[in-house]
């Protein structure tokens, strides 16, 4: 008798046990209701136990190298007058950068009318710079954004006329721009050069002036070369009309 009873309070204990723990996970259950758990990767790859954390995604790093393009163009630019790069429907499109870099190229052997015997030359030089913005379509009508005259530069180094001047520069428009990406152009004008500074330098040397005296309507006779002019003539002035003064242009760009 002893021993039934026993065993009857034995499976009323198991009994009530079983209902409280049911209970219970029920109570998480419903608990949990609605929610998503999420395992967060750490360090080493391992999950971390966060409960109901959910992690925001971190955007990738952009490399800095990624997205550069170098775009190189030769130029000439005759007179005053004025090219555009790239040249006919051609443009250029950029994110965020814009820089231009321009090396002059050496001269060739140059005639002015008037002047038989005598190839002239010009080793320093220095042009204006400007974007331009083409979305118009019509050249009338397209608009400068920018611009820049370069510095004096040298077409070899240590030039006579201008022996400190580099042989190229970069001209950064990246801030210039404003919002607008593209389309562009480049363009390149009022070419100015040493060429009569060299004819002052001459004027001023040679024993036999003939060499330069004037027989056509331009340009100045050597008696125009005085040293009170010299400010006049040196360092650089504009490109004679027939005269073309030329060069390399690299465009660096990010894309969009």
């Amino acid at each position: 008798m002893n021993t039934e009873l026993r065993r009857s309070k034995i499976r009323s204990s198991i009994g009530a046990f079983a209902l409280v723990s049911m209970t219970a996970l029920m109570a998480v259950a419903f608990s949990s209701c609605g929610k998503t758990t999420v395992a967060e990767t750490v360090a080493g790859g391992a999950p971390a136990n966060n409960g109901n954390y959910v992690p925001t995604p971190i955007p990738s790093p952009i490399p800095s190298d990624a997205v550069s393009n170098s775009l190189l163009y030769s130029f000439a630019v005759t007179g005053q007058n004025t090219t555009e790069i790239p040249s006919g429907n051609a443009s250029i499109n950029t994110d965020n950068l814009l820089k231009v870099n321009l090396k002059p190229m050496g001269s060739v052997n140059l005639t002015l009318p008037g002047y038989t015997g005598y190839n002239f030359s010009f080793n320093c030089v220095s042009f204006l710079v400007e974007v331009v913005d083409t979305s118009s379509g019509n050249p009338a009508t397209y608009t400068v954004l920018a611009s820049q005259q370069t510095p004096t530069l040298a077409t070899t180094a240590g030039a006579t006329n201008c022996p400190q001047a580099p042989t190229s520069t970069t001209i950064d428009f990246s801030n210039r721009i404003g919002q607008l990406h593209g389309p562009l152009k480049i363009r390149v004008s009022n070419a100015r050069y040493d060429l009569y500074c060299d004819m002052f330098n001459a004027c001023q040397t040679q024993s036999n002036l003939q060499y330069y005296q004037y027989t056509g309507q331009f340009p100045y006779p050597c008696t125009a070369f005085t040293p009170t002019y010299k400010a006049f003539y040196c360092p650089l002035k504009n490109v004679f009309q027939n005269h073309t003064a030329s060069g390399n242009v690299t465009v660096t760009t990010t894309a969009q």
